[in-house]
């Protein structure tokens, strides 16, 4: 076994007992990228689960469905995006999420790089910002990863919620 994670398979029909450990390999995920021009850069695609079969997305327009289940111990499974900046210049990422939980977190990450923020749904569609007003443009050009933690440190949990955008975004000054 060369790394990665496993799964141990057991056959109870053979006679004598037969272990074999098999590979666990992760789907490819497609990377959300900058174009490099435009003023804002849309992150809604693309979502999977950091915990398998927590998180089921289905998309319609812009708009993302999620319904997720988590059993006992998954109180920090996440959704992420995965996302590439290529030298943007934003400031905020801004979204919409339309969700009941009574807390649930968004955050960005990357390399020695993150921002969190706690939320409350209420049911309705709600818009929010993260600001990275305190980090340099070369420290938020590392973040890779928009991840959302619903129902956040509670297990079991389930629900459904939706995703209506999310954007890195510049702040707009009026002259």
């Amino acid at each position: 076994c060369t790394g990665g994670s496993y799964v141990l398979y057991y056959n109870p029909n053979l006679s004598s007992l037969e272990i074999s450990l098999q590979e666990q390999v992760q789907p490819p995920y497609i990377t959300n990228v900058y174009d490099g021009v435009s003023e804002t850069f849309d992150v809604n695609n693309y979502w999977y689960g950091l915990d398998q079969d927590v998180y089921t997305v289905s998309q319609s327009g812009n708009i993302n469905y999620v319904s997720y289940n988590k059993s006992w111990r998954q109180e920090w499974s996440a959704l992420v995006t995965d996302v590439s900046l290529n030298n943007g210049d934003f400031d905020r990422l801004s979204f919409s999420i339309m969700s009941s939980s009574p807390n649930y977190i968004v955050k960005v990450e990357g390399d020695g790089i993150y921002k969190e923020q706690w939320f409350a749904g209420n049911g309705l569609l709600q818009s929010f910002e993260l600001t990275f007003y305190e980090y340099s443009k070369e420290q938020i050009n590392k973040i890779n990863r928009v991840l959302i933690f619903m129902d956040a440190g509670t297990s079991p949990a389930s629900g459904n919620f939706e995703i209506h955008h999310v954007n890195f975004e510049k702040e707009k000054v009026d002259n």
